[in-house]
């Protein structure tokens, strides 16, 4: 968003912070849906959203060798979030 013809609430909306904020509400509503149908362990989903944390800085030095946004995002995530994150993504168009 151009600062000058937008509002802050608009530019945080549209912010690539906001995006990644969306991947891993997205993320971790799957590995949600996926452990409600027991296709991933029990109590997975609620270590993963207590773990996950966004970080901006390490996903673009992750983006920068990998050429690859999704796939940097989840490398970042996969730090943070442990043995955990082979139950994120799994199933996805991408993985």
């Amino acid at each position: 968003m151009i600062a000058r013809y937008s509002r802050p609430a608009m530019s945080h909306a549209w912010s690539d912070a906001r995006r990644l904020e969306w991947w891993l509400e997205v993320e971790l509503a799957a590995v949600a849906a996926r452990e409600s149908r027991g296709e991933v362990p029990a109590g997975v989903a609620a270590r993963a959203r207590g773990s996950a944390r966004l970080d901006e800085t390490r996903r673009l030095a992750i983006e920068v060798a990998v050429r690859h946004d999704v796939i940097a995002f989840l490398s970042m995530l996969s730090e943070s979030i442990g043995a955990d994150a082979r139950h994120v993504h799994a199933g996805m168009t991408s993985s």
